[in-house]
């Protein structure tokens, strides 16, 4: 008996998991993606001065590492080759006075931003595996919740690049 990718019964009977060679693409590359991303946010967590900014960080590291997770289990089962994962750590002396932390922010921002864009673009392209269409869905959903945590947090700080209000408009 076979139900979705699970089988009980006779090995030989069994039906191999289905993913289109787009899909398996588009793991990979969402997977390398996301292992650049914890390295730069590991150098900007280094970095960053701001006890909230660094603890904001550090809770959008936690984010990144769930979904690599995910990921590298889905990759397994489909028995797909893997990416050179990123280092555990990026410690290393900094010069506290180099980087701004608004400087960090915005790019932490601006690639919230693109990453949203790669989530809805992987989604369109899941269309033979309901499994990978639920999971980058829930990663959508996630992020977009950080990406909001970090409008609010931009705005608070006035670290956000906010074009001037039309004349006569309340913000």
């Amino acid at each position: 008996m076979q139900i979705g990718n699970f089988h009980i019964g006779a090995a030989n009977k069994a039906k191999e998991p289905v993913m289109a060679a787009g899909e398996a693409y588009l793991l990979w590359d969402n997977l390398v993606i996301r292992y650049d991303l914890v390295e730069i946010m590991q150098i900007y967590h280094n970095v960053a001065h701001d006890p909230d900014f660094r603890n904001l960080l550090a809770g959008d590291l936690q984010v990144w590492e769930k979904q690599i997770n995910k990921i590298e289990q889905v990759m397994n089962k489909y028995k797909l080759p893997m990416p050179n994962r990123y280092p555990k750590s990026s410690n290393f002396p900094a010069d506290p006075g180099i980087i701004k932390d608004q400087l960090l922010f915005r790019r932490v921002f601006t690639t919230a931003q693109d990453v949203l864009e790669l989530c809805i673009r992987s989604l369109r392209a899941f269309v033979v595996n309901d499994e990978l269409r639920e999971m980058f869905a829930d990663f959508f959903i996630k992020k977009l919740h950080v990406y909001d945590e970090l409008c609010r947090y931009g705005k608070m700080k006035g670290w956000l690049a906010i074009p001037p209000m039309m004349p006569g408009q309340k913000n």
